[in-house]
């Protein structure tokens, strides 16, 4: 099972002055970049789907799909359900 989120999609949870780069060619992230004007823009971090990297189980029997974001600085972090079928899991969106 692929991760449901493309570019476009991803961008609606990163307003500016982020943006959402191209997909990595080895792993399933995306990366996170800020605009930085007039200098040039930084790499902020990283933003992935969990079912893309450890499609474990759910209550369901089905895998939960969380997009996490990892920031280079390690100062934060956020995740958000993106799919899930468990009735807990609908409710946390």
């Amino acid at each position: 099972m692929a991760g449901v989120l493309d570019k476009e999609s991803l961008a609606k949870y990163f307003p500016e002055p982020y943006f959402i780069g191209e997909r990595d060619a080895t792993l399933p992230v995306w990366p996170l970049f800020r605009r930085n004007f007039p200098q040039v823009d930084v790499h902020a971090g990283y933003v992935y789907e969990s079912i893309d990297l450890a499609p474990l189980p759910g209550f369901s029997g089905t895998p939960p799909n969380l997009l996490l974001l990892f920031l280079k600085d390690a100062t934060a972090g956020s995740s958000r359900a993106s799919a899930a079928a468990s009735p807990l899991a609908r409710r946390l969106r």
